[in-house]
């Protein structure tokens, strides 16, 4: 508080979080880049629905298109939007030096957190927005219906919109470390696409080694989806693990943060 003559003038002490957000948000998602790879995440239910018109069976369905699109060999081209973004939360503004202008500002480390992972989240939602609305469009055009209602199959793919974008948040939570630590996107990037082609991969790997990767059952936990009763199991763990991996990049990222050489 200031004192001019008998009257006292409030000073804000903090950075408004609702403009640190709209600025955050407008600097990743309008980007280019954003726009390229989600047009390239659109690029897997539209060749998995081509896939499967030329095929018969009961996977040859709207539903399947998106079970098909979010499984494990999709993880690669689905985690390459929000670990771009990840990778540039924080090394970006190091390389750039903008880093040390925003911890002198009246920003906190709390609130920036907040912004970095805003970010992560509205491009992790476009990109399972993206999947899921190019499944089910190309799948009414070249499948039938299959074996549930419209609405019943509109409601499990709202279901597997809201988890898989549960999912690439958790991957990118994990990601923001590196981040933090790092003056260089490309090494975070890099490593995030190593975690990303791994996940891809895990018929090659270890049973045991499977379910603690960021992209590890998820073939499982949606085909849950296409079971008369839903079968929750493996959505809920696969949302716990997300969960987990959020909350420990979220910590490690605040001490990292404000370590004195940091």
């Amino acid at each position: 508080m200031t004192t001019t003559g008998s009257r006292s003038v409030g000073r804000p002490t903090a950075a408004p979080l609702g403009r640190l957000l709209a600025s955050e948000l407008r600097l990743t998602v309008p980007r280019l880049r954003t726009g390229v790879t989600l047009g390239l995440v659109a690029l897997v239910p539209l060749m998995v629905a081509i896939g499967l018109a030329s095929l018969d069976g009961e996977r040859s369905s709207v539903l399947w298109t998106l079970l098909i699109s979010t499984s494990e060999f999709a993880a690669f081209t689905l985690a390459v939007p929000v670990v771009l973004v990840a990778a540039d939360a924080f090394a970006a503004e190091r390389a750039h030096r903008t880093l040390d202008a925003l911890a002198l500002a009246p920003v906190g480390l709390g609130r920036m957190l907040v912004c970095k992972t805003a970010g992560i989240a509205a491009v992790a939602a476009l990109g399972a927005a993206t999947v899921t609305a190019v499944a089910l469009v190309a799948g009414l055009l070249a499948l039938e219906l299959g074996p549930f209602t419209f609405g019943a199959t509109l409601g499990r793919e709202l279901v597997i919109w809201v988890w898989m974008t549960g999912q690439l948040i958790g991957l990118g939570m994990l990601l923001l470390p590196l981040s933090a630590a790092s003056t260089r996107p490309a090494g975070v990037t890099a490593a995030g696409l190593v975690v990303a082609m791994a996940s891809s991969m895990t018929v090659f790997l270890p049973e045991h080694v499977t379910p603690l990767l960021p992209a590890g059952n998820w073939s499982s936990a949606v085909t849950g989806l296409s079971q008369v009763p839903v079968d929750w199991s493996q959505l809920g763990w696969t949302t716990l693990r997300a969960g987990v991996y959020a909350v420990l990049g979220a910590g490690a990222t605040v001490w990292l943060l404000s370590r004195r050489d940091a």
